[in-house]
């Protein structure tokens, strides 16, 4: 009866391995999860009830019954499903035979008891199967734990769970040495399982702690966008209205996209009251296929950290050169201006409120990958250039 419960608690163990992979696989389930959970215990049920038997061609029969019907439940192709069932037989091919050579080499040397040794490379397998499973769904998904979101202290109490964890495994086997029998060999294993689950509930809290994480800050990053963005308008309409004074910049047009001039104007008034000679060359054409907000966390951004950067040089050696144009598909714009040797424009602020005008730069590569562009920085010494990229950029009619 004991080995009776051990088989299936591991057939349950071996259908949540492959329901982890076809989540991961396919991830369209269209049953809900009740239905789903229900259909696995069913499924479970079935298999041990048929392992009882010991007819291996049937054994075999319902396993791929199983893997077919458990499938079925996921919105796919029949080819798709068959991949996929395919593929996780590979995975069970793979396991097996090492199952059967770790038999061989060491389980016959230290068990006597047939049976237990056959339960025994049975759970092996299924963990090894899980091991392979976890690598191909994590391959897949390209998830990754970020750690350094958490506290020191926390970091230092989740290395310990794995660490006793193993030594508790390791105690439980020299256990099984000293009185190796037949109900301690399945006991000891019983116990070790329950080790290895845990450990793995405890990995998946926390992956999905770091996700929830991550969401938190992409959203917080996605507000305090909007709330630039807005500032920056505000910004706008406020020299907007210093422009009006200043006959001589509403006379001047830096580019025929109005967008890019309105805010080339707004900076150069800006560069003027801090004494900053600001060179402007632009060939855009007047509507190109960036957004009016996007252009404007671009240009905004960069133009306002390298006034900034120029404002702490002497006023003789300040300067802001600006070059942007428009070519097969490419939006290409180079900003260079003057400032102290030994600081960078971009990682260093004077300002006192340094994550918000950190944010700036952030939100300018985010989007320079919106538009599969990227951002380079390189400091000169005594000058700083930012060169900004974006692909698949067309004209406007």
């Amino acid at each position: 009866m004991a080995l009776y419960g051990v088989r299936l608690v591991i057939n349950l163990f071996d259908l949540c391995i492959y329901r982890r992979y076809l989540e991961e696989f396919i991830g369209n389930r269209k049953t809900s999860m009740e239905f789903s959970v229900l259909l696995l215990i069913v499924c479970e049920l079935i298999g041990s009830a048929v392992n009882q038997m010991g007819i291996s061609w049937l054994n075999f029969v319902t396993m791929v019954a199983i893997l077919c019907v458990y499938v079925c439940q996921y919105e796919a192709g029949i080819v798709s499903r068959l991949i996929a069932v395919l593929l996780y037989m590979g995975i069970m091919g793979v396991a097996e035979p090492l199952g059967y050579l770790f038999n061989k080499a060491f389980m016959e040397k230290v068990l006597d008891d047939t049976t237990v040794s056959y339960y025994f490379i049975v759970f092996f397998m299924a963990l090894l199967k899980a091991t392979i499973v976890e690598v191909f769904c994590r391959l897949k998904s390209g998830k990754s734990i970020r750690l350094s979101a958490m506290p020191k202290e926390t970091q230092y109490m989740l290395t310990m769970i794995p660490l006793c964890s193993l030594i508790s495994c390791f105690l439980l086997i020299e256990v099984a040495k000293e009185l190796i029998s037949a109900q301690m060999v399945v006991l000891c294993m019983c116990i070790i399982f329950v080790i290895i689950i845990t450990n793995y509930v405890i990995f998946l809290m926390i992956e999905k702690y770091t996700t929830v994480e991550e969401k938190q800050h992409e959203e917080e990053m996605i507000q305090r966008e909007i709330l630039y963005r807005n500032e920056y308008y505000q910004d706008m309409e406020r020299y907007q209205e210093q422009i009006q004074d200043i006959r001589l910049a509403e006379e001047i047009i830096y580019s025929a996209n109005p967008v890019v001039n309105a805010i080339l104007k707004v900076k150069s008034v800006k560069a003027k009251e801090k004494e900053i000679p600001m060179q402007v060359t632009t060939l855009l054409p007047q509507r190109v296929s960036v957004d009016i907000g996007d252009m404007g966390v671009l240009y905004g951004n960069l133009l306002d950290n390298a006034i900034e950067a120029a404002m702490a040089v002497e006023q003789e050696k300040r300067y802001v050169h600006v070059e942007s144009k428009f070519q097969e598909g490419r939006l290409l714009l180079s900003i260079k201006n003057s400032k102290p040797s030994g600081t960078s424009s971009y990682r260093q602020t004077s300002k006192k409120d340094k994550i918000k005008h950190g944010r700036g730069i952030r939100s300018v590569r985010k989007v320079a990958e919106k538009y599969g562009g990227e951002l380079l920085l390189k400091d000169q010494g005594e000058h700083f250039e930012a060169a900004l990229l974006l692909n698949g950029i067309t004209k406007l009619e």
